[in-house]
């Protein structure tokens, strides 16, 4: 009854409900973009298919099981990991919303969370089979129950701050991050007593993880070193940089952070930082507020420099989240012109992210060659689950989309990767070739595997084996490869 009588509780609600509405019914419209996403799905229904505590891994593997159980529920991998992670960003919105009306404006926490729920970055991961959805929801959660801990001086909020971001450090590496500097946030208000009860749950996930990567690999750090080796080694990331290079990595998140939270929120939240850190003496509970922000944004300036993370706007969710609860103060008033900034501010934003040229920001992700979708359907009707897959190196989102949307089992799908030095199969692809089973090849014209097995292989009989052009233009070739039936 009470949450009935709370406007707050209504408004925030209300929030919840027409977010996930809109985008369940944009849902049809949103195509699978990412690849590592699809290699994230894939990796759920390995699990799902053999269930098991994972070891080590690269990554971090409770997205894996988060997949996986959803695909218990209703084994689509098109769908179910989108509808997952949908469902679970409309809920960030509510500790977000308590959290922002807690620590920095009543009035202004709707606003705030207004624009989290319209940033165009977040709004098109929560269509992804991306950890930075889970881990923003986990992070969000865990910092609404360290603030309501302290608030309240109560250890049970505090260990369910613990809780949450250990589960969160089981999704992504920055919840590793952020265990520093929430406890770093408990010393400062000088609430030692709380720093067990928040740091014990905290490193369950983090010392398990070492623990059980060191029993399997003997390297406690190999999945936290496996991202280096990825884009160091594999990906080459740091061969043949010039100056441009070096200068694209010091904007490249900065620019993102903006198009994530709009041009107008930017200039309201670096100037409500700046304000604070001008007014003398600085207050001790503005520096808190500051404090995961600035980390957190040196964290990722310095990684970006050294070229151990990606530029990719899918990563600038951690800022976007700890930054915007700062435009609340603006919004602190609800006269009619605040109101009228507010539905400006929120239109530019949305707007200019159809406008910025730089891809993977539109809040709806869409293949940018939709070619590729009938491709995909072509490819659908002429494989069943027995079939093999062979798709050659036609861009990383094209590559994994074709993959995913065949729903061939993993096991018979052989991709290969965009990166410097990705290893190419030859002989496993051979094996496919000269083996029992009839499968679908997607070749790009004059690449390594065409000129390796389609001027040589397939112009001849794989072991009585036949093949048929489904798809040919100047760039790629689609075939068959089937026994033909015999008369």
């Amino acid at each position: 009854m009470r949450i009935m009588k709370d406007n707050n509780y209504l408004k925030i609600i209300s929030l919840f409900i027409i977010v996930l509405a809109c985008k369940l019914i944009l849902l049809p419209f949103a195509q699978v973009d990412d690849s590592d996403a699809v290699a994230r799905i894939f990796s759920g229904i390995s699990w799902k298919e053999n269930p098991e505590w994972i070891l080590s891994n690269f990554w971090c593997p409770f997205h894996f099981y988060l997949i996986g159980i959803g695909l218990f529920i209703w084994n689509d991998p098109v769908y179910m990991p989108m509808l997952l992670h949908v469902v679970i960003s409309a809920f960030t919105l509510i500790p977000f919303y308590f959290l922002v009306r807690r620590e920095f404006n009543e009035k202004g926490a709707f606003i705030a969370t207004a624009f989290l729920a319209i940033s165009p970055i977040i709004f098109r991961n929560s269509y992804l089979a991306l950890s930075e959805t889970p881990y923003l929801f986990l992070l969000v959660l865990s910092l609404n129950f360290l603030s309501k801990g302290l608030r309240n001086n109560s250890y049970k909020y505090i260990i369910l701050s613990g809780l949450s971001i250990t589960i969160a450090s089981g999704f992504r590496y920055e919840a590793w991050i952020m265990i520093f500097v929430i406890s770093l946030i408990i010393i400062l208000v000088k609430e030692w007593r709380f720093l067990p009860a928040f740091l014990i749950p905290a490193l369950l996930f983090p010392i398990s993880w070492l623990y059980t990567n060191w029993l399997a690999t003997g390297n406690p750090f190999y999945g936290i070193q496996g991202n280096y080796f990825w884009t160091i080694v594999e990906m080459g990331n740091n061969k043949n940089l010039q100056f441009s290079n070096y200068l694209r990595r010091i904007w490249f998140f900065p620019f993102s952070w903006i198009i994530a939270v709009g041009i107008p929120a930017a200039v309201v939240i670096v100037g409500t930082i700046f304000k604070q850190f001008t007014n003398r003496p600085v207050k001790k509970l503005s520096f808190i507020h500051i404090l995961p922000l600035l980390v957190m944004f040196m964290v990722m300036q310095y990684n970006a420099f050294k070229g151990v993370l990606l530029l990719q706007h899918r990563f600038i969710g951690t800022l976007a989240v700890l930054s915007l609860p700062f435009v609340s103060d603006y919004f602190k008033e609800y006269t009619p012109k605040k109101v009228r900034m507010a539905w400006l501010f929120g239109i530019i934003t949305v707007a200019l992210s159809f406008v910025y040229n730089t891809p993977t920001i539109k809040p709806i992700p869409r293949l940018q060659n939709q070619s590729f979708v009938d491709i995909s359907k072509l490819i659908d009707k002429n494989v069943s689950p027995d079939s093999y897959l062979v798709i050659d190196n036609i861009g990383w989102n094209n590559t994994f989309y074709l993959a995913l949307h065949s729903r061939i089992p993993n096991r018979n799908i052989i991709l290969m990767g965009d990166a410097m030095n990705s290893y190419v199969p030859i002989k496993e692809i051979k094996q496919k070739l000269y083996g029992q089973d009839e499968g679908v090849l997607l070749l790009r014209k004059n690449s390594e595997i065409y000129n390796s097995l389609y001027l040589k292989d397939l112009k001849n009989s794989c072991n009585g084996k036949s093949f048929i052009e489904l798809f040919a233009d100047d760039k790629i070739l689609l075939l068959k490869h089937y026994f033909p039936k015999k008369k």
